[in-house]
């Protein structure tokens, strides 16, 4: 396992990222509409913490499909089973990926996602959550004009991406 993973094993078993509603509650219409428009009917959740906003706020019952979870470091949910999915999330996930990382990450991302990608990424540093070393977890901090380029450069397959900016 990478050190990263490892670090957000640790937060998560010390009660962080238990997969927050208000990230997703803020862009159900468009992954509503993304759905509709692709008529998806599978979607994987890449990199969904615990997952709560689903268990729990059921976040998905607006979509109409209830998301396959994934995060490598949540147990259970740590392993991705080689199949792809109609529709995409990653949501507040690509920051805390270091940044040698992102495009392997992005290509995976690609490779998982038949007919849409919805990604969201944190512009800015998250001073309420560190790692052990005092470091934020959010690792990768870059204009959006640079994500932008990663997810063009290295997201292909799908044939529609939606990138969105929290800052």
């Amino acid at each position: 396992m990478d050190k990263g993973v490892e670090e957000h094993r640790k937060l998560h078993e010390a009660g962080w990222f238990p997969g927050v509603a208000s990230h997703y509650s803020k862009h159900a219409e468009e992954i509503r509409s993304l759905i509709r428009w692709t008529a998806s009917e599978t979607m994987l959740d890449f990199g969904s913490g615990r997952g709560e906003q689903h268990k729990r706020y059921q976040v998905w019952r607006e979509w109409g499909i209830e998301p396959v979870l994934y995060d490598p470091a949540v147990p259970g949910i740590d392993e991705l089973r080689g199949r792809s999915f109609h529709g995409v999330l990653c949501i507040d996930v690509l920051e805390h990926i270091e940044a040698g990382d992102i495009a392997r990450t992005l290509r995976l991302l690609s490779s998982l996602a038949d007919r849409f990608c919805f990604i969201e990424v944190g512009l800015s540093v998250d001073t309420s959550k560190h790692m052990s070393d005092g470091g934020s977890c959010h690792v990768t901090i870059r204009p959006a004009s640079w994500w932008a380029s990663m997810v063009r450069s290295y997201v292909t397959r799908p044939p529609e991406v939606r990138l969105r900016f929290v800052k």
